[in-house]
């Protein structure tokens, strides 16, 4: 070893015999460890105190001005309200109702009645998302006015609803039904410059008086009879009190009716509703909606039917005539009852403006062939 290795060996062992070695080097240990925990749980302590009083101070702060947390949308499954309408041709049954000329309020159209009622125009529900919109407007009260139309077999009875602003109804709707339809499938016969005169009421009774230019129509005894029905059916759904009708010219009944265009149509008596209904009614009418009318790409369209095992066939058609969807549907009723009856439509491909065809008819039990059709023209908003 070279001098400077001893000199260290002895200088380290003078330090360590000053060193006294404790009795208990256990208990010593123990001791400091429990100084050593002491101190952690004050220093948590201190911690705490700490972090309670931020949180005190910040949580008011976050609260200020916050909008709440939006609940987040229902995952459950839809109800059967709001489920897909049902497919092109799934059958339609509606409950039983007394049937009226008044327009329905309800989104469920009036039901089956007997073939000598009228029953009233359905109406399409909010949830169908079906939108109508007549066109032109018109002021007043909707009343049922009865026009002529050729079914292909015969001249029949259609309804369209219009309104009028007239103080007295049956005036108005006389008016109406003299005037030019909005459909221009139907007609009225009435001859040019037919002008009303005066209406009175007595008991179920109203006398109709008109100029002397109502005379002069022609077209052969089913257009002059079935035009007579068109002026009785349209007074008496103005005021259902009415149930006959007295036709005089310039205060004159003997020899009009009697007369009536040259061919005659009867007594020269008040005259009631024919019976059966069904042998001057249109046996398939649309009656929602009206032609001209707004709806969106899903609506719902209906009317009333006589018509054999109550089935109802329906398409929609656009302007080029392409078939857009078809189907059948079930009236409540089948002939010789009269029924309503509806159909859901969904369009695809559609755009705004387009003008698509409503078609209803009856087909044919001996070859399927189309009868008894009606249509109406709407534009798609």
């Amino acid at each position: 070893m070279s001098p400077i290795d001893d000199e260290l060996r002895r200088t380290l062992g003078g330090r360590a015999a000053e060193v006294a070695p404790m009795p208990d080097p256990i208990a010593g240990i123990e001791a400091r460890a429990h100084r050593m925990h002491r101190q952690r749980q004050a220093l948590g302590a201190a911690c705490g105190v700490v972090l309670v009083g931020s949180a005190a101070v910040i949580l008011p702060l976050l609260s200020q001005d916050r909008p709440p947390t939006p609940i987040p949308p229902s995952t459950a499954s839809p109800s059967p309200a709001t489920t897909a309408p049902a497919p092109s041709g799934a059958a339609v049954t509606q409950t039983s109702a007394a049937p009226t000329d008044l327009p329905a309020a309800s989104a469920t159209p009036a039901t089956s009645a007997s073939s000598g009622s009228e029953a009233a125009a359905p109406s399409d529900p909010p949830a169908s998302g079906a939108a109508a919109t007549a066109a032109p407007p018109e002021a007043g009260t909707a009343k049922a006015i009865y026009y002529l139309g050729d079914t292909g077999t015969r001249i029949a009875l259609y309804r369209e609803w219009r309104k009028s602003s007239a103080t007295d109804a049956v005036r108005g709707a006389i008016e109406l039904m003299l005037a030019p339809p909005r459909d221009p499938d139907y007609q009225t016969l009435w001859p040019v410059g037919t002008k009303l005169q005066d209406v009175m009421v007595d008991g179920d009774v109203a006398t109709v008086d008109l100029l002397a230019e109502a005379l002069g129509g022609s077209g052969g005894s089913a257009a002059a009879c079935t035009s007579l029905q068109q002026l009785v059916w349209t007074v008496t759904a103005a005021n259902p009190a009415i149930k006959r009708v007295a036709l005089s010219v310039d205060g004159r009944t003997q020899g009009v009716v009697s007369q009536w265009w040259g061919t005659g149509c009867g007594p020269d008596a008040p005259m009631a509703r024919h019976t059966p209904a069904i042998e001057v009614q249109a046996l398939v009418q649309i009656s929602k909606f009206q032609e001209g009318d707004t709806v969106q790409s899903r609506f719902t369209f209906g009317g009333e039917a006589t018509v054999f095992e109550a089935v109802v066939s329906w398409s929609v058609v656009d302007a080029a005539g392409k078939e857009l969807q078809s189907g059948t549907t079930l009236a409540t009723g089948g002939a010789p009852a009269r029924g309503e009856w509806q159909a859901i439509v969904v369009l695809d491909g559609v755009q705004r403006g387009d003008v698509v065809e409503l078609r209803a008819w009856e087909a044919s039990a001996e070859d399927g062939r189309v009868t008894n059709l009606d249509t109406k023209k709407v534009t798609i908003g």
